[in-house]
């Protein structure tokens, strides 16, 4: 499973370069959009300056007819999510310990077909970085944020992937139903939209969103063998576990969770309970390293900065270590 598309990361003209109206609209909002920000705060109160600057970064982006991103050697439409951006235009992969990990670990497994599920996708950087090394590898991707799905949406067509991506549109819990989510627009944080507002996003606009668990996503398409879940759902993971106990009873995939203080204060539950519920589960909780952790050991990871990204592996059946 060797990266054949590695380092291929660059921005370059658009070969579709559309001309006339919208470069012409493209520059107009461009050079309008600091004046009118730096009006705006003098008049108006500050959440609507956030709100009115984010839909004019989203148009402003919309309308660049010059520049694409290619990311693993795969078309990536320009978004309004610079910081996500600016991080792989440095490195070769965007969270790069993790999806090496996950790399490393499906070459490991040696099965073919290999069947992800990449939940929290976002715009796809993840998946993207996954099949782009592993050319038998199906994945699932779930992202139920309208402004992510669309450009993952995007990038999948653009790239011809559908035989390979699918994208569920679709929020995953504990139980099935609608509920609220909370979601940005614009640069400040389309990559924080979850159930609670984290509060570090800017002004989050709130929506109603479809919930399935995935227990039910799996038996409603026929239960399918399942080899790795990566769970990146700003808060909610231990929510998505408790909704996936059949599938984690059938598969026993390896799961790459994210466990962040940060995120789950707005939850009601702790880095400790998730660690319990793992271990109650048959999984043992690792560093992406592949160290078995303890619970005071997860704390002091976290305490020190050594990143909110883990591996567990089920300490039953084919993957016992």
């Amino acid at each position: 499973m060797t990266n054949q598309r590695e380092g291929i990361n660059s921005w370059e003209r658009c070969s579709l370069t559309r001309k006339g109206f919208s470069l012409k609209l493209y520059k107009v909002i461009k050079s309008l959009q600091c004046k009118i920000k730096k009006i705006l705060v003098l008049f108006l109160p500050k959440r609507f300056v956030h709100i009115i600057k984010n839909h004019l970064y989203a148009h402003s982006m919309r309308f660049d007819p010059n520049k694409i991103y290619r990311y693993c050697g795969y078309i990536l439409p320009y978004t309004p999510t610079r910081p996500i951006i600016h991080v792989i235009e440095s490195n070769s992969y965007w969270e790069e310990g993790l999806t090496t990990t996950i790399i490393e670990e499906l070459a490991r497994a040696n099965v073919p077909n290999p069947l992800v599920l990449d939940i929290g996708a976002n715009v796809g950087l993840v998946t993207l970085s996954i099949i782009a090394s592993c050319p038998s590898v199906k994945v699932i991707a779930f992202e139920p944020a309208p402004f992510q799905y669309s450009l993952l949406e995007k990038t999948v067509s653009a790239n011809e992937l559908m035989d390979r991506v699918k994208v569920q549109k679709v929020a995953l819990g504990q139980s099935m139903g609608k509920t609220q989510f909370s979601t940005h627009i614009g640069i400040d944080g389309s990559g924080l939209d979850g159930f609670f507002d984290t509060g570090v996003g800017g002004l989050p606009v709130q929506i109603i969103v479809d919930v399935d668990t995935l227990d039910n996503w799996w038996i409603s398409n026929h239960s399918p063998i399942v080899h790795l879940i990566k769970l990146d759902t700003e808060g909610s993971e231990l929510w998505v576990l408790q909704g996936a106990i059949q599938l984690l009873q059938a598969c026993e995939p390896v799961l790459f969770i994210e466990i962040s203080p940060e995120w789950l204060k707005h939850y009601s539950y702790s880095p400790s309970d998730v660690f319990a519920w793992l271990k109650e589960h048959n999984y043992c909780l690792c560093a992406l390293n592949g160290q078995k952790l303890t619970v005071s050991q997860l704390t002091l990871c976290m305490a020190e900065c050594a990143g909110n990204n883990f591996m567990a592996r089920p300490t039953i059946g084919q993957h016992k270590a």
